[in-house]
């Protein structure tokens, strides 16, 4: 009576070992690579529902290998049992093992290209900025070198104005003598030419001098 249920118990636990081992190693690995091929994994909600699918198989393969272990202790041969479900865990996990590494690539690259994008905007708004206080500063400057120069032309013609006052004062200071030199130039004139014209002689040869006839005879 012993035997036989020894054979059931043994018989029971070779049938638990194999449905075991062809959950764990065989069924749900391969699923899970023909669902996500070598390059299939173009955006991040596909990789994080790759890496979802990754975590609950790794998990079963875990809990199939735990269920292979208690099978095999009962065995007579329990070393190459173990062995045999560490081999058949281990290959399960390399065939699920691309398509995590693929999925965090990708989520990598994604972190990356997001920090760059949002780098660039930030320099830019700030480029922006800078550009608009720049205008702006310049807008304000322009007022204030026009009310300048303004100024300046103002000034300049006051300058001139006051120059041309001046001027006119003091030709009004220089007027009374210049008057007076003109009226005095034709006496002064006179008197040259009276001295350079030759006097009127009389009939007897004398110089006959200033309102004299030169046809009236000279006293003898």
């Amino acid at each position: 009576m012993v035997f036989p249920s020894f054979v059931g118990r043994s018989a029971l636990s070779l049938l638990v070992f194999g449905v075991a081992l062809a959950q764990a190693g065989h069924a749900q690995p391969a699923a899970i690579a023909e669902r996500y091929p070598s390059g299939s994994i173009h955006s991040e909600e596909r990789a994080d529902q790759a890496l979802k699918d990754v975590e609950e198989e790794r998990r079963r393969l875990d809990a199939g290998y735990a269920a292979s272990e208690r099978v095999c202790y009962e065995r007579f041969f329990a070393t190459d049992c173990l062995q045999k479900a560490k081999d058949e865990r281990r290959d399960a996990l390399a065939r699920i093992r691309p398509i995590e590494i693929e999925a965090n690539t990708f989520k990598r690259r994604a972190r990356v290209e997001e920090r760059e994008r949002a780098a660039a905007e930030r320099a830019a708004k700030r480029e922006a900025q800078a550009n608009e206080r720049l205008l702006a500063k310049q807008a304000s400057e322009e007022p204030a070198a026009d009310g300048g120069s303004g100024n300046g032309r103002s000034g300049e013609a006051g300058a001139v104005s006051g120059q041309r006052k001046s001027s006119a004062a003091q030709a009004r200071k220089r007027d009374p003598n210049g008057r007076a030199g003109e009226k005095k130039q034709p006496a002064v004139e006179s008197q040259r030419r009276t001295a350079v014209e030759p006097r009127p002689k009389t009939e007897n040869g004398q110089t006959c001098g200033s309102g004299c006839d030169k046809n009236t005879p000279s006293e003898k």
